[in-house]
């Protein structure tokens, strides 16, 4: 049994606009799945539908399975205790995950507190292990300090921590590395991966990073105006001959085309994608 079975997922606005049609994913315990696609293209409604956080007035039907339980038809207490108990997620912009006013030891350890009803004690001695686990060296001091006082590769880890204090089986990363220079970029993802990978845990990872996606996702899901387009083991995705797929490995930037336009998806170009994937469906 996967861990994470979505079928016919369907995310419409209030004014009717369908966000996401009959979109279909599975994650497996201990696997990394990438999600791609242009912005717009439904990747975080997606994330957000299995998260119960979808914005005021948009509605998802359809099945998202979670070892078996449909997760659709829980209410809203019982959402949050799944979502405490087997979520962890990590958004593209560290600073918006915390209260600036708040020292990171209170918000690593409000949850263990409000929601398991742990100690002060206890929490912190969980905060202390979590942040060791995520590189943090001197947690009892840097505990004490507010996240101005951090970097964002720095206050990224932090977050991850977070994410994972809880113990969840299945992390939602939504472009965590986005707003990090390169070199954080790199810490963060090895930190995600080794974590993912000693837990045996699963992890949605959405990013607009093709090369990103393959070089840490098992499998890559490609997203086209709401809907799933391709699906491609992550080491094979270059080898996708699907018409969208094939024009964002396009228009990839590369140092061996120096001096050249970036290549980008043209309107005659779109128009063919709109027909291959509208007119003939999607998988």
């Amino acid at each position: 049994m996967s861990l994470i079975d979505i079928s016919n997922l369907n995310v419409t606005a209030s004014d009717g606009t369908e966000i996401v049609t009959n979109g279909g994913m599975r994650i497996d315990h201990g696997e990394i799945v990438g999600v791609i696609g242009e912005s717009g293209s439904g990747k975080s409604m997606t994330l957000k539908a299995i998260a119960g956080l979808l914005p005021g007035g948009v509605r998802a039907r359809g099945s998202i399975r979670y070892e078996g339980e449909e997760l659709t038809t829980l209410s809203r207490a019982k959402y949050r205790a799944f979502r405490d108990r087997e979520l962890g997620i990590v958004y593209q912009d560290p600073r918006a995950s915390v209260n600036p006013v708040h020292t990171l030891g209170d918000f690593l350890t409000e949850s263990l507190r409000v929601n398991r009803r742990m100690s002060r004690a206890e929490a912190r001695e969980r905060a202390f292990a979590a942040c060791r686990e995520v590189g943090l060296s001197d947690p009892e001091q840097q505990l004490r300090a507010y996240p101005y006082q951090f970097s964002g590769g720095m206050l990224q880890r932090v977050v991850i921590a977070a994410a994972l204090i809880t113990e969840p089986r299945l992390i939602l990363a939504d472009e965590p590395t986005t707003a990090l220079d390169v070199t954080r970029q790199a810490e963060v993802v090895a930190l995600l991966r080794d974590q993912v990978r000693s837990r045996g845990i699963g992890m949605m990872f959405i990013t607009h990073d093709l090369e990103l996606a393959a070089a840490l996702c098992d499998r890559v899901y490609v997203m086209y105006r709401g809907r799933i387009v391709d699906e491609s083991p992550a080491e094979r995705l270059d080898e996708s001959t699907h018409l969208y797929t094939r024009a964002l490995l396009k228009a990839r930037p590369t140092l061996e085309r120096s001096g050249n336009r970036l290549t980008t998806i043209t309107e005659d170009l779109r128009m063919r994608i709109d027909e291959e994937v509208l007119g003939n469906g999607a998988r």
